[in-house]
């Protein structure tokens, strides 16, 4: 499947994330990404440098979209940056347009090993997550874009971009009862909710939308 960010006026300036709707716990599990079109973003100002940048890795159910900025968060952005917690280290190369990433979470290990490759060359060990730590909870492929448009491969290709590593399969390729649902959507557009928020600068807003989120994580809020 193929995804495109929202990048008129000022939605350029934001990063868009995506999770399956799946998750996993167990075996050793993949997923390609290919960075395909940079977007067009000329009405942002110079001063604006990090104008086309993806991010690809896993996250949690419980956790936001913004990949590798929290706990249980794992990103590889562009950069050739690793991210978690909002931690960055140096990692891998840098990729970009016509790139295809791919990322590795191998359960069988003790802790739980997450790795990429880059158009098919292996970059080596990334994260280690202790498996107890988790408490049980699985690990989403999850994809953090910034004016690119990509598109993901789990298996559903009739071929690979390029050959996993040895051991792994597709996330497509787990049998569903393997597999953890994430969290189900509203069933209907009234059960969804929008809060705009109006004030001056240093009224709060910020403050109050974060906490707002953090008391409603079964709401799952995007702050924008």
């Amino acid at each position: 499947f193929k995804c495109c960010p929202i990048t008129v006026e000022g939605f350029a300036f934001m990063w868009a994330g995506a999770r399956t709707n799946y998750g996993f716990t167990k075996g050793k599990v993949a997923f390609e990404t290919k960075i395909l079109e940079q977007l067009n973003v000329n009405h942002l100002p110079a001063e604006e440098t990090s104008r086309h940048v993806v991010r690809v890795g896993v996250s949690t159910d419980s956790n936001t979209m913004q990949l590798g900025e929290e706990k249980f968060s794992y990103g590889y952005g562009g950069t050739g940056k690793s991210s978690q917690e909002c931690k960055f280290e140096d990692y891998g190369q840098t990729f970009g347009s016509g790139d295809v990433i791919g990322t590795y979470i191998d359960f069988e290990s003790d802790p739980i090993e997450i790795s990429f490759s880059k158009n098919g060359e292996d970059l080596g060990k990334c994260f280690e997550v202790e498996t107890a730590s988790l408490e049980g909870k699985a690990l989403f492929p999850h994809i953090l874009s910034k004016n690119c448009e990509f598109e993901c491969n789990m298996g559903q290709r009739e071929e690979p971009w390029f050959p996993l590593k040895e051991g792994y399969v597709f996330a497509n390729d787990v049998p569903e009862a393997d597999r953890t649902r994430g969290s189900l959507p509203p069933a209907k557009k009234e059960d969804c909710e929008v809060v705009m928020m109006c004030g001056l600068p240093g009224a709060g807003k910020t403050v109050w939308a974060t906490k707002y989120a953090a008391e409603h994580p079964e709401k799952k809020v995007n702050v924008l």
